[in-house]
This record gives structure tokens, C-alpha cells and sequence, in this order.
């Protein structure tokens, strides 16, 4: 008796020791790296935008893929396919990226709070630094002092990020997941329906209201 309760310890401790803990279990990633937010978690925006609040601004990037030859920059707004990653002066990131299987298995844009720029780079994505921008360089090194998100809720009760509200002050940039621009409609915008498939960063608040009614 007493041996096979040795023998029962033995191998208790073997599991123990050699099957992964929780900690250590491996997380469905994004772009094999950062794990994705799930967007329709509520809780996601208390416990996770207002540490961002004061926060400064120290580089913007826009992940574009480059399978067309137009321009990202806009009077009043700018258009990215891919991500946008936000890097603050302290170390931390905020991006928004595309992820070709999201929290429902179909493409969908998703949050990660680390340095993506190497994990979504590839032969076909270009990585562009648009913190001096003449739309993004007034809010560099200035305090956030808003931060928001909206939701979109589907027909079949999925929920999917839809908007970041991020305000410095007086002014704010908003980021709208949207269809994808019409390219003969540019440089004007044709409304901000709802979408997966792009981003458009809005910094002027009569194209906003004009395109999103809000």
C-alpha cells in the first residue's frame, strides 16, 4: 500500500513538473506575436484604455500594404489598411491592428499593447512612421486626456470594436473601422460605413460629422 502511494506522489509530481501551468500555457497570438483583445469584452475598456490616460504620444506608425500605388494622406483625414501602432513616451503601445482570423474566426481588426512593427512586417507591408505628419505632429508630446471606444454590435450578436476616440485637450483623432475608401472618390470620403476591411483616421471634425454623423 504504502509503495503504490509512493508510486501515486511520483507521478503526480511528474505532471506537475512537466505539463505546462496556466502562465505558461500558449495563447491564440496576433501576427504570431502579440495576444489579440477580445473587442466585445467590455471589461477590456475598464481595465485596459484608462491606464493610457496622460499618457504622451511619442511615434505613430501605419502598417499599409502595398499592393496599390495611392497616397495615405488626406486634407482633414488619412487612410491605413493594415494597423496602426501608437507608441507613448514611457514605453507602452496602443495598436489596432488587422488580423486575418479574429476573435469569430473571420477577418477583424484587434487590439495588442506591445511593439508589433516587426511581427506584422512582410515583403508585401510597409511600416511608415507618420508621427510628424502635419495632421499627427500637433499631438505628439501631449497629454491624452480622453480615450475612448465604440462597439458595433452585428445581426448575429457579435460585437466588434467600431471606433477609437483618442483626445488631447480640445482636439481629438478619431479611428474609424470602415469599408475600404472608394479610390475614385478620393480625396473625398463617400460616408464612414462600418467595416473590417479598413481604417480611417479622422482629424477634422466636420469631415467626421459630415461621414459618421457624430
Amino acid at each position: 500500500m504504502k509503495i503504490a502511494v509512493i508510486c501515486l506522489l511520483l507521478v503526480l509530481i511528474l505532471i506537475y513538473l512537466f505539463i505546462p501551468q496556466k502562465e505558461d500555457l500558449p495563447t491564440q497570438i496576433l501576427s504570431k506575436q502579440a495576444p489579440p483583445t477580445p473587442c466585445g469584452d467590455r471589461t477590456v475598456w475598464k481595465q485596459r484604455l484608462p491606464p493610457f490616460i496622460q499618457k504622451k504620444i511619442q511615434s505613430v506608425y501605419y502598417a499599409i500594404v502595398n499592393y496599390q500605388d495611392r497616397p495615405y494622406a488626406y486634407r482633414g483625414f488619412h487612410t491605413c489598411d493594415k494597423g496602426i501602432l501608437i507608441e507613448f513616451t514611457d514605453g507602452k503601445w496602443l495598436n489596432w491592428v488587422w488580423e486575418e482570423e479574429g476573435a469569430y474566426g473571420q477577418p477583424e481588426m484587434q487590439l495588442s499593447f506591445e511593439d508589433m512593427r516587426e511581427a506584422i512586417s512582410d515583403d508585401l507591408t510597409e511600416i511608415v512612421e507618420v508621427g510628424e505628419t502635419d495632421a499627427w505632429k500637433p499631438f505628439m508630446g501631449k497629454p491624452l486626456s480622453y480615450l475612448s471606444a465604440n462597439l458595433h454590435h452585428s445581426a448575429n450578436e457579435e460585437t466588434y470594436l467600431s471606433e477609437l476616440d483618442l483626445t488631447f485637450g480640445k482636439k481629438r483623432v478619431v479611428i474609424c473601422a470602415t469599408e475600404e475608401p472608394d479610390p475614385y472618390h478620393l480625396p473625398q470620403l463617400n460616408g464612414l460605413p462600418y467595416g473590417q476591411d479598413w481604417m480611417v483616421v479622422v482629424f477634422d471634425e466636420e469631415i467626421l460629422k459630415k461621414n459618421r454623423g457624430g
